[in-house]
């Protein structure tokens, strides 16, 4: 009886644990957005949590040659991030634009801004100038061949660029298409979730 009992209420608590980790991590993004000023939650957007963009960007270190773009960057959470590093410009592209209006705003209010330049964009990265970008980062914003155009237009860019290119590609759904790039060199893992499977890659242009 006492087993039965135990058994059950082992099996309630492996419930529970994953609500409680969002309650968690919900608990210490909305933390963050409060030190830095910000207001980068929501329920129409599901921006990467501070605790894997403070990992991804301590392995990530950015400089003052870098232009940092956050392709569909919503409200702006990776954005103010990269505006903290020292770094020459950060560029957000946003298609909703209320989503965009909320990263502009949260740019401009956001405590210990050190980036030189910035800017969000209200359009579609499938066509946009991307140009002096060195670094770009997606959350799959897209899948399908509105993924594609995107990565062929980040092409276009490096093969113009004067140095080597990087590209951060968390929640990797769609990383064949950039596996596949033979402009790029073999990713390599830059975060892993609680299970060991890959949460973000890391590109580099050839």
């Amino acid at each position: 009886m006492r087993r039965a009992a135990s058994a059950i209420v082992s099996r309630n608590i492996g419930a529970a644990m994953p609500n409680l980790r969002s309650v968690a991590v919900a608990a210490n993004d909305k933390l963050w957005d409060a030190l830095i000023g910000v207001d980068t939650a929501g329920a129409d957007c599901r921006p990467t949590t501070y605790h894997v963009l403070r990992s991804l960007f301590r392995k990530l270190p950015l400089t003052a040659a870098d232009h940092f773009i956050d392709i569909g960057c919503g409200r702006g959470r990776a954005l103010c991030l990269a505006a903290q590093q020292p770094v020459a410009t950060v560029t957000g592209v946003e298609i909703v634009p209320e989503h965009a209006a909320a990263a502009r705003r949260n740019l401009e209010r956001m405590y210990g801004r050190k980036a030189g330049n910035w800017s969000v964009l209200t359009s579609s990265a499938s066509d946009l100038d991307l140009s002096g970008g060195t670094i770009f980062y997606l959350y799959n914003p897209f899948q399908g061949s509105l993924f594609a155009q995107v990565v062929d237009n980040i092409r276009r860019n490096a093969s113009q660029a004067r140095r080597p290119i990087r590209v951060v590609y968390v929640n990797p759904i769609c990383r064949d298409m950039l596996d596949a790039a033979d402009w790029l060199a073999p990713a390599e893992a830059l975060h892993r979730d609680r299970q060991g499977n890959v949460a973000a890659l890391l590109y580099r242009s050839r």
